[in-house]
């Protein structure tokens, strides 16, 4: 999840005990706090952080401390930037935080400013903490992106170096180039996380997974991790043309595409032994992905949740009871109206089904669908259907929003989606066998993804400028976050993105072929 930011912060910020006074470590460590939550790699020590008086390196790592060291003139320089200060403090510190969680890092100190030219540094592990930094920061709420010159000329100003040839800093002209490496970098990552999470909420799994693996090349991130890993259980899931298991999990998006599919038996029935060995290829590698991210962070029970669920896929049923049985029933007992610990009762009714305990499943899914989570109840009363009727082709009739009684769709003016003629065009290289043509038109962009060569999906994600009611039933949503409803529509190859009841964007799409799983 993207945080908004915190725009309070910004009014405290501006108090004279935090420009001057003690206040300000604590909104330094605000700040860090809130980029290493983000990052999500706990399994290293989160850095402390100090506030000196030098007026040398602007930011220091000190690896032997584990300690970022802020100077008070950088800070009262991220101060001098007003409404912005945030997005400049949050880039200066996600860079040395890169710096105290990269394991190829063995010097005793990095500088901030002293870039790749002091304490024996490298400009590859140097411009890796910018990548990083930077896409950290807009991953917490942060758009660093957007002053990062500005930052870098007024550092220099600052500093008193400016356009000098000092032996211990790269020149400005020579930094602020390495900057614009990084901005058009990052730009790339954003735009392909943006588009990744797109594709997912429209089914098309397949295409969403080389995004996030081109993004982990350059940040491994605790959210990039657990994308992938959903993505490929989600393309597991929906391997083959004949509906696979049919009980919902509470991990699913658009459930509706996966058991409108025809059946023709029960259980592995339904999947040829070649579709078989393809679904445990998926599952298997969804499971290394939670693996990963359960080692990062062993508080991320939405892993536990993740990793239950696949051992119960794969067939593993002892296996999963004996996980229930030995951490998350505890967890559940303790935590009984968090989300996460329902959505494990929810799966722990699969496993109880699959192992014939009918009666004590169907208890656990009643208590769900009584709960004030509405998608989740909703899923709830299917596998309660289900598991009750054995309706395996029926058990739920709608399939979306675009066939809910008295759903129309939203009337947008025709200025607010049409194509123009004038446009530029850009490529986006996934690597050899997976390019993505960009063309950037006045209020929507087009993506035309292309696999060896040929021609598999096109998206246009188009921007509402003006607000529109969309009040439709969140049960119908493809997607139900925080911040956003996706309200997707397969037959007519159109995705509506609402936000508080406004819409928000419209995605349509065209497949070439069978593109989805």
């Amino acid at each position: 999840m993207v945080y908004i930011r915190n725009l309070s912060l910004y009014l405290i910020l501006m108090l004279p005990q935090f420009v001057f006074g003690s206040g300000q470590l604590d909104v330094a460590q605000y700040v860090l706090d809130r980029l290493y939550q983000v990052h999500g790699h706990f399994n290293t020590s989160r850095p402390k952080i100090e506030l000196v008086k030098n007026k040398k390196n602007v930011a220091v790592y000190i690896k032997s401390r584990n300690t970022i060291q802020l100077e008070l003139s950088a800070y009262k320089l991220c101060i001098a930037f007003g409404k912005d200060s945030l997005d400049a403090l949050s880039f200066i510190l996600a860079h040395e935080l890169v710096h105290a969680l990269q394991t190829a890092n063995d010097l005793p100190k990095t500088s901030f400013i002293a870039y790749d030219k002091t304490f024996k540094g490298s400009l590859e592990m140097e411009r890796d903490a910018d990548i990083q930094g930077v896409f950290i920061s807009y991953l917490a709420g942060y758009k660093s992106i957007k002053i990062l010159p500005d930052l870098i000329d007024r550092m220099y100003e600052v500093y008193g170096i400016n356009d000098k040839l000092i032996k211990a800093y790269p020149n400005k002209q020579e930094r602020k180039l390495s900057a614009q490496v990084v901005i058009q970098q990052v730009n790339d990552l954003i735009e392909l996380f943006e588009l990744a999470n797109r594709l997912t909420q429209i089914s098309a799994y397949k295409l969403a997974i080389p995004c996030l693996e081109y993004i982990s090349k350059f940040y491994q991130g605790k959210e990039i991790l657990n994308n992938l890993g959903v993505n490929y259980v989600l393309l597991g899931m929906n391997v083959g043309k004949l509906q696979g298991d049919a009980l919902l999990f509470p991990f699913e998006l658009d459930w509706n595409l996966r058991i409108k599919k025809p059946k023709t038996g029960r259980g592995d029935d339904f999947l040829s032994p070649i579709d078989l060995l393809i679904q445990r290829k998926y599952y298997l590698k969804a499971q290394e992905y939670f693996e990963i991210t359960k080692r990062l962070d062993p508080t991320y029970y939405w892993s536990d949740l993740n990793l239950f669920a696949i051992d119960i896929l794969l067939g593993k049923l002892d296996t999963a009871q004996a996980y229930y049985d030995s951490y998350l029933k505890a967890q559940c007992k303790a935590n009984p109206e968090s989300e996460i610990f329902q959505k494990i009762k929810f799966v722990y009714a699969i496993l109880l089904f699959k192992k014939g305990e009918i009666e004590e499943a169907k208890s656990i899914l009643k208590l769900i669908s009584n709960q004030n989570n509405p998608y989740l109840s909703h899923m709830a009363k299917y596998n309660l259907n289900v598991i009750t009727n054995g309706q395996f082709e029926f058990a739920y009739k709608p399939s979306g929003v675009c066939d809910t009684p008295g759903f129309k769709l939203v009337d947008i003016p025709d200025t607010e989606v049409k194509l123009t003629k004038t446009s530029t065009m850009e490529w986006m290289v996934i690597d050899t066998s997976f390019q993505i043509e960009r063309r950037i038109l006045p209020n929507s962009m087009i993506y035309t993804f292309f696999e060896n060569k040929e021609k598999s999906i096109t998206i246009q994600k188009i921007n509402i400028s003006n607000k529109y009611n969309f009040n439709t039933d969140p049960i119908f949503s493809s997607y139900l976050g925080k911040d956003e409803s996706v309200y997707h529509c397969a037959k007519d190859g159109i995705a509506y993105l609402v936000r508080n009841g406004f819409l928000n964007g419209i995605i349509r799409y065209y497949t070439y072929y069978d593109n989805t799983p």
